[in-house]
């Protein structure tokens, strides 16, 4: 009885976890994640040395402000936080440029159907065809009577 639960709920996780959704979730994740380590790339090694450069050789990284508390000194890291946030605005910007452009090219596709859809004009239903074929048939069976 264990052996036959255990089994069905082998084969219906397969059966969940090989569904087309989740492996799109799955591979959207993993190039998210790489995504991020590119992102965070670029501000860490790219443009915070150029910002810091900018700025008179500020280094947003090292960034901290002290304080004092009742328990101790604290370190609020600020700049790290500072670069998280150009991270977020870097990923925010490429991901609406991203779906910008798919929105794009989809509705350039929908207007192309569009236009074709209007072009040619919609095949005769099979009523209409049969009608025509009745009216045809009674011409000439009507012209054949009257030989």
């Amino acid at each position: 009885m264990n052996k036959e639960k255990t089994h069905g709920f082998l084969s219906e996780f397969r059966a969940f976890i090989l569904r087309g959704n989740v492996m799109d979730l799955a591979v959207g994740m993993m190039i998210g994640a790489a995504f991020t380590a590119v992102v965070k790339s670029l501000v860490d090694d790219i443009l915070m040395p150029l910002i810091g450069a900018a700025t008179a050789g500020l280094d947003f990284a090292s960034l901290v402000i002290n304080v004092n508390t009742w328990n101790g000194p604290v370190e609020l890291r600020v700049g790290i936080f500072i670069n998280t946030i150009i991270n977020l605005i870097i990923i925010g910007l490429v991901l609406f440029l991203l779906i910008r452009g798919v929105n794009r090219i989809v509705k350039r596709k929908r207007i192309k159907d569009e236009a074709e859809k209007i072009a040619t004009p919609p095949a005769p239903s099979q009523e209409e065809l049969l009608s025509e074929i009745l009216v045809e048939l009674k011409k000439q069976s009507g012209d054949s009577a009257k030989n």
